[in-house]
C-alpha cells in the first residue's frame, strides 16, 4: 500500500492511498463468487453465471463495495503509518480503479494546526477559599433529603387547587390557532407556585380549579426569558390545561429513620455524609473556577485556526446531548434538531471555544513531554471495567483503540495539563465572588474581539 499525504489548508490534509492489484483482486473475486451463489439470471442455473455477465448486471455495484472494504480496511493503517490524528470524520473525495487492477481513493481529514503554545507557565491566578460547611448548609441539604422522600396523597375529587399542591395535568399550547406539538404534555405533574415550565405565571392561574376542570389559560410573551422557545416571543399563547388528579406532598420528620431510608445508619451519619459532599463540592467549584482562569488565559494568547468541521460535529453532539435530556423529561419532539442550522449557529461560539482549547492543551502536553504512565492507563480500563461490568483484562481487550477509550485518556491528559500549569503559575486566595466579577469583567472586554496577546 502507498500512502501519499498534501497540505489542504491549515487544518485539512489530503491523503492519497493507492491498494494493490493482488489485494484488490482477491476481494472482487471474493465478492464474485458470493454473489454468483445468490443472483439469478434466465438462463444460467444458480452458481453458474460467468462473470462476464455478472458485471454487466452488476459490476458497478460491486466496485463500489469493494472500494468501501477496502477504503475501510486500509485507510486505518494509512493514517497511523503518517502519524495522522482526524478530528472530525475523514471525506472521502474521490477513488478510481487503475488499468493495473488497484485502487486508488483520495480522503480529505481535518487535523490540529501546526503552531506553539506560549504564555502558559507564570500565570497570575486566583484559587477561591473554601469555607467549611455551616450546621445552616447542613440542615438545608438535610430539608432537600427529606423532600425526596416526600410521597404524594390525593386530596381526592372535591379537593381545589392552591399554593403548594401539585397537579396531574394534560396541557395543550397553541399558538397561532394550532397545538404546538413540542410543548404540548400528557400527565404532566406541575408543582403550583414552583413549576415555570410555560411561563413564570403559568401555575398561579390554576388556583381555584377542581379535579376535572379544563383550564383555559392566555399568556402572552414579550421577551425570551418568559418564552420557553424563540418561537413564542411577541405572541399570545392559549393553553388548554385538563385537570386530572390534585396531591399533596408528606414530608418525612428529619431523623434515624429518614437516614436509613437514605442508605445510613444514622442521622448523625447522614449529616456526616453531606458535611463530606459539600466539602468536595466547594474544593471542585474551587477548581473549576480556577481552571476557568487557565482557559481564558490561554484563548487569548493563542489565535489559531479552528478544524470546521470538527466544530460543526461537536455542535451536533451538543445539540444532540440537549434533546436527550428533554426526551427524559417527557418533552416530545417533533424533528431531529442537531440539523437545525439556526441551533447549529446558536452553539457554534463556545463549541468553537471548546475546541480551541483542547488544541492549546494538546499542543502544551505535547512540547512538555506530558504523557499518561502505565497505572494511570489502568485507571481508565478500570473505570470501563466497572461501568461496563467485566474484567480488567475484559476491558483492556474490548475497549483498546475504540473512540470511548481514546477520548477517556484525552481527558485524562488534558487534566494533567491543567495540574501542570497550575503547578507552574503564581496562585493567591480570593472569594468566589471576586473571581466571578473579574471573569466577567474580562468577557466583557474581550466581547466580538479575536485579540489576544501576541
Amino acid at each position: 500500500m502507498k500512502v501519499s499525504v498534501s497540505d489542504v489548508n491549515a487544518t485539512q490534509k489530503r491523503l492519497s492511498v493507492e491498494v494493490p492489484a493482488d489485494e484488490v483482486q482477491a476481494e472482487l473475486d471474493k465478492q464474485y463468487r458470493t454473489l454468483a451463489k445468490n443472483v439469478k439470471i434466465k438462463g444460467f442455473r444458480p452458481g453458474k453465471v460467468p462473470r462476464n455477465i455478472l458485471k454487466v448486471y452488476y459490476g458497478k455495484a460491486v466496485e463500489e463495495d469493494v472500494a468501501q472494504k477496502l477504503i475501510e480496511k486500509t485507510f486505518p493503517n494509512a493514517i497511523e503509518s503518517e502519524g495522522i490524528k482526524p478530528l472530525a470524520t475523514p471525506d472521502l473525495e474521490s477513488f478510481s480503479y487503475g488499468e493495473d487492477g488497484g485502487l486508488k481513493y483520495a480522503v480529505v481529514v481535518e487535523i490540529a494546526p501546526d503552531f506553539e503554545a506560549k504564555n502558559y507557565k507564570g500565570l497570575k491566578l486566583k484559587r477561591m477559599k473554601v469555607e467549611p460547611p455551616t450546621e445552616e448548609d447542613i440542615q438545608k441539604e438535610l430539608e432537600n433529603v427529606a423532600e425526596s422522600c416526600a410521597t404524594l396523597e390525593s386530596l381526592g375529587e372535591d379537593a381545589t387547587v392552591e399554593e403548594g399542591v401539585l397537579v396531574t395535568a394534560d396541557v395543550t399550547p397553541l399558538v397561532d390557532g394550532k397545538v404546538d406539538e413540542d410543548f404540548a404534555e400528557e400527565e404532566l405533574i406541575i408543582e403550583v407556585g414552583k413549576t415555570e415550565l410555560y411561563h413564570p405565571e403559568f401555575t398561579r392561574h390554576l388556583i381555584g380549579a377542581r379535579v376535572g376542570d379544563t383550564v383555559e389559560i392566555e399568556l402572552y410573551y414579550s421577551n425570551s426569558e418568559e418564552a420557553p422557545t424563540e418561537d413564542w416571543v411577541g405572541k399570545k399563547v392559549t393553553f388548554y390545561v385538563d385537570i386530572h388528579e390534585i396531591l399533596r406532598k408528606e414530608i418525612p420528620p428529619i431523623d434515624d429513620e429518614l437516614a436509613k431510608e437514605v442508605g445510613v445508619e444514622s442521622l448523625e451519619e447522614l449529616k456526616k455524609s453531606i458535611r463530606e459532599r459539600i466539602e468536595k463540592q466547594r474544593e471542585e467549584r474551587a477548581k473549576q473556577l480556577l481552571w476557568k482562569q487557565i482557559d481564558r488565559a490561554l484563548l487569548l494568547s493563542h489565535d489559531i485556526p479552528v478544524p470546521e468541521k470538527a466544530v460543526l460535529e461537536e455542535a451536533k453532539s451538543e445539540i444532540k446531548s440537549i434533546e436527550t435530556q428533554l426526551i427524559r423529561q417527557g418533552v416530545g419532539l417533533s424533528k431531529d434538531w442537531s440539523e437545525d442550522e439556526r441551533l447549529q449557529n446558536a452553539v457554534r461560539p463556545e463549541v468553537e471555544l471548546s475546541v480551541k482549547l483542547r488544541l492549546i492543551l494538546d499542543k502544551i502536553a505535547q512540547q512538555e513531554g506530558i504523557a499518561l504512565d502505565d497505572a494511570e492507563v489502568d485507571e481508565i480500563y478500570g473505570e470501563l471495567a466497572r461501568v461496563f461490568k467485566t474484567s480488567l483484562d475484559e476491558a483492556r481487550q474490548r475497549f483498546l483503540k475504540t473512540v470511548l477509550f481514546e477520548r477517556m485518556k484525552a481527558n485524562m491528559l488534558r487534566k494533567k495539563v491543567y495540574e501542570f500549569i497550575e503547578e507552574n503559575a503564581e496562585i493567591e486566595e480570593a472569594s468566589e465572588e471576586e473571581i466571578l466579577k473579574e471573569l466577567r469583567k474580562e468577557e466583557e472586554n474581550t466581547a466580538g474581539t479575536k485579540e489576544g496577546v501576541e
